[in-house]
């Protein structure tokens, strides 16, 4: 890890240690945030999970002693809901392994909330990881992890503060993006109060960076899967795309019956650049 990048991380840990962190409260970690954590942790705990996630229950523990607490959702089944978290986050660990084994050694997770594939996942050994989103959330989850003394699978993490929904590249060239090299990119989730401009928007400015071999992962409700998907085809990435129901089986998990009308309709688009 290089100096600057040590002095980056440093003082975010400081900054938040301290409880001085620029806007670190439960609207900035909001409870979306930590309903995914939540269910993510619940994963790890089952008796066959589709992924593991040691990490999950340390950000809750952090997120408890500042007196947070996660979004219940009353219209959605626990189970259903914990399935279709499980198969979401099994699906985009997969974009990133499959990116390394096309030789992708860059990749940039927008929005990247109280995500710990940059500690879970295993990377090329020359990988470089940057996460982007606000930097109040980047100093609580860097500050809880480093805590618990968690250590880092990705050779270069750079948390990168930015809002994703304003131009993110200058942020990004700034922290050492290599727009010469590709990359694989993630946005997971629909986050509070995005329209679909707004993602439309992020998929452009990706796309904009990007250059051949890159790969492209995206998660969109399921009307606007066909202008996303469209618009990366016409411009020569090769689009293919699995419903959230097919999700599911693909993943062998099964839902009480009933309940897969009150589930996310959501589409998981995945792009190369050739």
């Amino acid at each position: 890890m290089s100096g600057a990048e040590n002095g980056n991380l440093a003082a975010m840990v400081t900054t938040a240690e301290s409880g001085c962190a620029d806007g670190l409260d439960g609207a900035a970690v909001h409870a979306a945030m930590l309903s995914a954590a939540t269910l993510r942790a619940d994963e790890d705990r089952s008796a066959c999970p589709l992924f593991t996630d040691p990490y999950a229950k340390d950000l809750l523990a952090a997120a408890a002693a500042h007196g947070w607490t996660a979004d219940r959702l009353d219209d959605i089944p626990p189970t259903a809901l914990e399935a279709y978290v499980a198969c979401r986050t099994r699906w985009f660990d997969q974009h990133f392994v499959t990116a390394g084994a096309h030789g992708v050694d860059q990749a940039v997770i927008l929005a990247a909330g109280l995500d710990t594939r940059a500690w879970r996942l295993p990377w090329l050994s020359s990988s470089t990881l940057y996460e982007v989103d606000r930097l109040a959330v980047l100093e609580f989850k860097i500050a809880a992890l480093h805590d618990r003394r968690a250590e880092r699978a990705v050779t270069r993490h750079v948390p990168v503060p930015a809002d994703v929904r304003a131009d993110f590249s200058a942020a990004l060239s700034s922290a050492g993006f290599d727009r010469s090299e590709p990359v694989a990119w993630s946005l997971e989730g629909m986050l509070p109060g995005w329209s679909a401009g707004d993602r439309a928007e992020v998929v452009r400015r990706a796309v904009a960076l990007s250059r051949p071999c890159s790969r492209l992962a995206v998660e969109v409700p399921d009307d606007e899967s066909a202008d996303v998907g469209g618009w990366l085809a016409e411009r020569g990435w090769e689009v293919s795309t699995v419903s959230s129901t097919a999700l599911l089986d693909r993943y062998a998990r099964c839902t009480p019956d009933g309940v897969e009308d009150v589930l996310p309709r959501r589409t998981f688009i995945e792009a190369a650049l050739l």
